[in-house]
């Protein structure tokens, strides 16, 4: 690659690659995981928003996931009800 961009843009023969990431971080605006279901969308259950620990938090937002889809609340941990998404949570309201 590093060759390529040098015969396109010779000047640039003392550059050099760094380390980086780009792309979407999924994060929700508070920070932390969204799960359950919408206000507008009773039947959509989020999961979602945990960006960056989302593979840690996995089995517990799964599992809230089907509480939301089966009880209609988050039996498994209930102060979880907290995490539903709401407008503002989603940076919807000030």
């Amino acid at each position: 690659m590093a060759e390529l961009l040098l015969e396109r843009l010779p000047g640039l023969s003392g550059a050099g690659f760094g380390h980086g990431w780009a792309g979407l971080y999924p994060q929700s605006t508070d920070r932390r995981p969204l799960v359950g279901p919408f206000e507008d969308e009773p039947h959509l259950i989020a999961a979602a928003g945990a960006g960056g620990y989302g593979i840690q938090l996995s089995p517990i937002i799964g599992a809230l996931a089907a509480d939301w889809l089966t009880e209609g609340a988050p039996t498994t941990l209930r102060e979880a009800v907290a995490l539903r998404p709401d407008a503002t949570r989603l940076g919807l309201c000030k």
